[in-house]
């Protein structure tokens, strides 16, 4: 009986679709944050390799 109310259906429906939306965009902020972590330390072991290069002698 409760679900044939129209209206108690509409609110499921919302809350699954908002509810998916709301994964999906903390999906994409997760990956996002991994991949700047990634580069982050990229850039931090070249910047190191950089250093140690330049400063052994020739």
């Amino acid at each position: 009986m409760l679900a044939s109310s129209e209206a108690f259906s509409k609110t499921v429906g919302l809350i699954i679709t908002f509810g998916g939306i709301g994964v999906v965009v903390t999906v994409i902020v997760t990956m996002i944050a991994v991949q700047i972590q990634g580069e982050r330390r990229q850039n931090r072991e070249r910047d190191a390799a950089g250093r140690s290069a330049s400063n052994t002698p020739v």
